[in-house]
């Protein structure tokens, strides 16, 4: 699962920037979950300058964790 949102335009000390809500999960944790968003995210996206996870999720069956969300804002530049 992947989710792109888009947040409002930044200017920045290097010139515009923009950031975009990202989500992702993985059956293997939040570590994979993040990657996953990141990898995804560089498809599309070029010059990112950081990734900052907002939340965690933990999604059940029964008792046991079947997978891992998260949700995270990816920070990027415009002039590149």
């Amino acid at each position: 699962m992947f989710r792109v949102p888009t947040v409002p335009l930044e200017v920045g000390l290097s010139g515009m920037e923009k950031t975009i809500e990202v989500q992702a999960e993985s059956p293997f944790g939040w570590q994979a979950a993040a990657t996953e968003a990141l990898t995804t995210a560089t498809q599309t996206v070029r010059g990112i300058k950081s990734v900052r996870v907002d939340s965690f999720e933990a999604m059940f069956d029964g008792d046991h964790v079947v997978n891992y969300r998260i949700r995270a804002l990816v920070l990027f530049s415009l002039d590149s």
